[in-house]
């Protein structure tokens, strides 16, 4: 059916420019298992036809021609009318953790909880209370409860499901720092850009993402870098970040400031600009 579409518009002489969120984007469709394998097949089929008939793809931080067709180079972006700031306030008693998501392999949260359980298995030296919320449903979901269960996590990581409206702003206004994917490597990327990160920048939270994550620069003082692999998350890396960006702050402070920062370099407009430019070239 796409390919009928492309065939179309250019009868019609339309210049055509289709997205790819991820290349290579093979891995992605293989760790969707038998779901994934239909959809994998049918684009082995059609790609190169599809390809000839398209002007540019776009895709976050990739230049390169993809199936020898030039490609123009974005990062993801963020309609921010449609996002409302979060309006924090900090909890004494623990750090707060959030993810919300799809619960996908390339989530990666079994991370954090394996750092947990690491982080409350060490006797030596008091222990600060550290909740990781965790938003959303997904094929990951199950796996995550059962590894929560088995290292008796209950009580740190709690599992909300979806949530919506005013639940979900609850949920962000409740939480002190975002989680971003974990698992961006196992898709086969060095540089990652993962709407997630840009949609906790846009409520104002501070972000624990991957090395090679390209939507907020690596020395931000609102970003927490960890390793690009499946290594357990260190929590005592999660304490200091958060002491960084809080101590002797005003926690809605710290969320407009983050906001600003995703209006000025995360916007759609920002992120589109590139495609304006090319389709006013012609």
């Amino acid at each position: 059916m796409v390919y009928r579409a492309l065939k179309a518009f250019k009868r019609h002489g339309a210049s055509i420019v289709m997205e790819i969120p991820t290349f290579p984007y093979e891995d992605e469709l293989k760790i969707q298992g038998l779901k994934g394998k239909p959809k994998l097949l049918v684009d082995r089929c059609y790609r190169k036809k599809c390809a000839a008939l398209i002007d540019r793809f776009v895709c976050p931080l990739f230049d390169k021609p993809i199936l020898g067709t030039p490609t123009i180079r974005i990062r993801n972006g963020i309609d921010m009318t449609n996002v409302t700031a979060r309006t924090p306030s900090l909890d004494p008693e623990r750090i707060r953790l959030l993810a919300v998501a799809s619960m996908s392999r390339w989530h990666g949260f079994e991370r954090l909880i394996e750092g947990l359980r690491r982080y409350y298995s060490d006797v030596d030296g008091q222990k600060r209370e550290i909740v990781f919320n965790v938003v959303g449903e997904g094929v990951e979901l199950e796996k995550y409860k059962e590894l929560t269960k088995s290292y008796g996590l209950e009580n740190r990581v709690i599992f909300w499901g979806r949530r919506f409206g005013d639940d979900l702003e609850r949920a962000y206004n409740e939480s002190d720092i975002g989680i971003s994917s974990l698992g961006m490597h196992r898709l086969n990327t060095e540089i990652s850009n993962p709407l997630k990160t840009v949609e906790y920048l846009a409520k104002g939270a501070p972000v624990v993402c991957e090395d090679g994550e390209a939507s907020i620069p690596s020395d931000s003082p609102y970003r927490l870098t960890v390793p690009f692999d499946d290594s357990p998350i260190q929590i005592e890396d999660i304490i200091r970040f958060y002491d960084r960006v809080y101590h002797e702050r005003d926690a809605e402070r710290v969320a407009k400031e983050i906001r600003k920062f995703c209006e000025e370099t995360c916007s759609m407009d920002s992120a589109m600009k590139p495609v304006v430019d090319f389709f006013q070239s012609k």
